[in-house]
């Protein structure tokens, strides 16, 4: 299993929209694709703006045929427009 986990800094004036665009668009596209695990998105209420989604999938194979998909095409541009910058760190799961 993989684990990818992406770390976002909303857009000031933006931590709704983007906590709207993963619950009703990135949340639901994500969890009807082969391979999927479990995702979750975190909070830092420490800083309000800061975000951590984990993402879980059987294989990189399956997590990269999700980023190919027109639900990704779809979904992760709802996400990456309320946010100032994202990075990601690709996990190996050791199970």
């Amino acid at each position: 299993m993989i684990a990818l986990q992406i770390y976002l800094t909303a857009q000031e004036g933006k931590e709704k929209e983007l906590e709207d665009a993963y619950l009703n668009f990135f949340r639901p596209a994500i969890k009807k694709q082969e391979g999927y695990k479990n995702i979750v998105m975190l909070k830092d209420d420490s800083q309000m703006r800061t975000y951590e989604l984990n993402l879980f999938f059987e294989t990189e194979a399956l997590r990269q045929k999700w980023v190919a998909s027109d639900d990704h095409q779809k979904a992760w541009p709802k996400i990456a427009a309320c946010c100032a910058n994202a990075s990601w760190y690709l996990f190996s799961v050791i199970d």
